[in-house]
């Protein structure tokens, strides 16, 4: 069956945008059902689809297995019951999930200290990055050569011009409430796979405590990974670079590793530093 040219459009549109998308297409059926070998879908990272199965059972719970094959960025072959599509029960469909995923994105909120490994380890994995701050003495091409792109404006306004899905991974690292609050808030309403936050665990304390009397739910106050980073128990930029990476890595692959969240301390002969910092920052801004 060939693609309608509303799909094909769609799928165009997102490849040149380097945005993530899958396709679903059936590659075997019986006659008994009411799908033919050759109908497609395609699945948006949110669950919505463009196209028609003709059979609602069967496109829901493809539908499902493609946002996450998405989430894993893998292209998968999955077997139905022929039921689902009025067929015989006990015979198969065979649907082949293509996944279109590009390259991770990372966007740094924050051109601190921690921001330049951060985005040199990126780089070496294959994440385009992203550096948004206001302050253009740590946005600029001199601190951030590899950054693939650098905005400079506040939390609202780059939001405003990012693309962010579940290919995203966010990094709030600045240490100013400024930056840092807006910034949180508006990760929570994206799609992002990853959202981390620096800061002490009295300062995350704070922000969950600040971001639920603002009206935003546990569920959403959970995705954030704060403090970030796993416990490697690394002291400097690069080794707590390193620590928010390895994090996002296993993030981005679904494995389950000791978070900084269930540690003790955040590289707990860093914690007093970060509170030291948060503290001048305070104190600066006042």
């Amino acid at each position: 069956m060939r693609m309608g040219d509303g799909m094909f459009e769609t799928l165009r549109k997102y490849l040149a945008e380097e945005r993530l998308i899958a396709t679903a297409t059936v590659v075997a059926a019986p006659a008994s059902a009411s799908i033919a070998v050759g109908a497609k879908v395609i699945v948006h990272p949110d669950g919505r689809t463009e196209g028609d199965f003709a059979a609602a059972a069967l496109l829901a719970v493809v539908a499902g297995d493609a946002v996450r094959a998405q989430r894993r960025e893998e292209s998968v072959r999955r077997t139905y019951d022929a039921s689902l599509a009025d067929g015989e029960a006990g015979a198969e469909i065979d649907v082949f999930i293509e996944v279109y995923a590009p390259s991770p994105h990372l966007i740094l909120f924050g051109g601190d200290h921690i921001a330049i490994p951060l985005t040199h380890y990126a780089k070496e994995l294959g994440f385009r990055v992203t550096i948004v701050d206001a302050r253009s003495r740590f946005a600029n091409r001199e601190r951030f050569p590899e950054a693939d792109e650098i905005i400079v404006a506040w939390p609202d306004k780059a939001y405003a011009q990012l693309l962010i899905d579940p290919s995203t991974y966010i990094a709030i690292l600045s240490h100013d409430p400024k930056l840092d609050e807006p910034a949180t808030r508006g990760a929570l309403g994206t799609t992002a796979r990853y959202i981390g936050a620096i800061g002490a665990h009295k300062t995350h304390t704070e922000r969950r405590a600040r971001l639920a009397r603002e009206g935003f739910t546990a569920a959403q106050i959970n995705r954030i990974h704060g403090p970030v980073g796993l416990d490697l128990g690394g002291k400097t930029p690069p080794e707590i670079a390193l620590s928010i990476i390895a994090e996002i890595v296993a993030t981005r692959y679904d494995r389950t590793l000791v978070l900084a969240t269930e540690a003790p301390a955040l590289h707990s002969e860093a914690e007093a530093t970060l509170q030291a910092i948060e503290e001048i920052v305070e104190v600066a801004g006042d």
